[in-house]
């Protein structure tokens, strides 16, 4: 995103212009689940935890309230689509398709 916020900074044309900057397309927790397998060469599996359990272990870690407010509400945007925003935006501006869920992952985790 770095990149293409400067690509749009240095070029002519972006004047009064709105980007969205995703990817083409949405990553569910599952699909993250499947490439993390994919690269740790074993399954793994993904376990929704009830947000009054989450609460809890994110209290117990010490976390403050705001916290924990601002993540549990984060994960029910993400569950309800909120951040499902695919565009070719990013693409646009970087001259080149963005990485794969997978390609992230690699270079991630290098």
């Amino acid at each position: 995103m770095g990149e293409a916020a400067a690509n749009m900074l240095l070029q002519e044309g972006h004047e009064g212009k709105t980007y969205t900057l995703t990817g083409p397309s949405s990553w569910s927790y599952a699909d993250i689940v499947a490439a993390l397998s994919r690269r740790a060469g074993r399954p793994l599996v993904y376990q929704d935890i009830p947000e009054a359990a989450l609460a809890d272990g994110l209290r117990a870690a010490g976390l403050p309230e705001f916290v924990i407010w601002l993540t549990l509400g984060t994960i029910r945007d993400i569950r309800d689509g909120q951040y499902d925003l695919p565009s070719r935006d990013l693409a646009t501006l970087l001259g080149k398709e963005p990485q794969s869920l997978d390609e992230m992952l690699g270079a991630v985790f290098a």
